[in-house]
């Protein structure tokens, strides 16, 4: 099934971080697991809380590892020592998060999501819930920075073939219905990304999106 915008506020589940206390500390991982041994009952919510703190703070250290000159095999071999399904809200967390404080490197974390996705698809079903959820709340939020940082990222993910055209021309079709100067600017940077595919695999759907450019440039 597509996942479109319509779908974006299914993706929330309950995820065992809501056990916990929630802190945004790193712990260096030879910190964090050293108490995991002492636990003998791996059915007790102490030892429960331990491992996911641990996962949590080695999807993050390996996510924040993420540049331009990462080999990304080294960063899928990582994370595949991971529980990446246990952790997977963890990880779309750290990509949004790692992409909008870094987003020169916004080709690198799509390339990685996609490899994600290629794996673990119900991963990457996530991750585009979550992303789409974070376009809406921005342009409700009239938040410039991250409406423009997240339709970058999504932009790379339709090249990369993980957010599916349409959802691309609803969002192009959002921009647009309300015009103002950022949102039809933020429009043209979203086709300067990924015209190229839409026009490849939904081309009669932008010519309606063209249409909106014109009715806008005549009024």
């Amino acid at each position: 099934m597509t996942i479109t915008i319509s779908h974006v506020f299914d993706f929330r589940s309950v995820s065992p971080s809501k056990a916990i206390h929630n802190h945004n500390v790193y712990i260096p991982p030879f910190k964090s697991d050293k108490p995991i041994k002492n636990v003998h009952d791996k059915t007790s919510p102490l030892y429960q809380i331990l491992t996911w703190d641990s996962l949590r703070n080695n999807i993050t250290r390996i996510i924040n590892n993420v540049n331009t000159t990462t080999n990304l095999k080294d960063i899928i071999r990582d994370l595949l020592e991971l529980n990446l399904i246990r952790g997977r809200g963890i990880f779309c967390r750290s990509v949004l998060t790692s992409q909008m404080s870094r987003p020169e490197f916004t080709h690198v974390f799509a390339a990685l999501v996609a490899l994600v996705n290629s794996i673990f698809f119900e991963v990457g079903q996530l991750f585009i819930r979550r992303i789409v959820w974070q376009f809406k709340s921005a342009y409700k939020r009239n938040d410039k920075p991250q409406l423009l940082n997240t339709v970058k990222f999504i932009a790379h993910l339709v090249n990369q073939k993980v957010v599916h055209g349409i959802i691309a021309i609803e969002i192009l079709t959002v921009l647009l219905e309300k015009p103002s100067e950022y949102s039809v600017t933020t429009a043209v940077r979203f086709l300067v990304e990924c015209g190229s595919m839409l026009q490849d695999v939904l081309p009669n759907k932008l010519y309606g999106v063209f249409d909106l450019f014109c009715g806008i440039l005549y009024e």
